[in-house]
């Protein structure tokens, strides 16, 4: 149902200063519904509105209750402007336990770039517990070769005084 304001110019008639034409303009901003009961307009449209918990976020959906400037707009468009304020009702607010798209878009890429990182440090850690075990293991192969070598070394270099 789509209501309309009323609108009424008023002739000042009782102050002696003003003449009697000088019209006084009055918006009212009441409209008449079609069960007899005033209710006041709304000054911007009411649209539906989603809000994402997880990130914060909002999206605005379809409009629900144009205001008095759009259905002036509506109606005719060459003369009037669109109306470009977005309000919301918790009537039509909706919240979301969730992230929007956006957000679980990138929280994925985030996710996968975390566990890329967690494999690379994986094989890191691996590699480099294999090169200390291989260290260690040629360590010991030196010292066990050095001790065999040591005696027949120093019989070399002495026959070489």
């Amino acid at each position: 149902m789509t209501l309309y304001p009323l609108q009424f110019n008023l002739i000042n008639t009782t102050t002696p200063d003003l003449s009697a034409t000088t019209p006084v303009e009055f918006n009212i901003i009441f409209s008449l519904e079609s069960t007899g009961n005033f209710q006041q307009a709304s000054k911007m449209c009411i649209h539906k509105r989603i809000i994402f918990i997880q990130c914060g976020h909002a999206i605005w959906g379809n409009e629900v209750k144009a205001c008095d400037q759009e259905i002036a707009f509506q109606t005719s468009p060459r003369t009037s402007v669109e109306c470009e304020t977005m309000s919301s009702h918790p009537i039509h607010t909706v919240k979301i336990t969730r992230a929007c798209k956006v957000c679980e878009k990138k929280r994925g890429h985030t996710a996968r770039t975390a566990e890329k990182l967690k494999q690379a440090l994986k094989i890191i850690r691996e590699s480099v517990e294999r090169m200390e075990q291989m260290q260690a293991r040629v360590i010991e192969n030196s010292k066990e070769i050095s001790v065999d070598a040591d005696d027949e070394d120093l019989a070399a270099l002495e026959s070489w005084d």
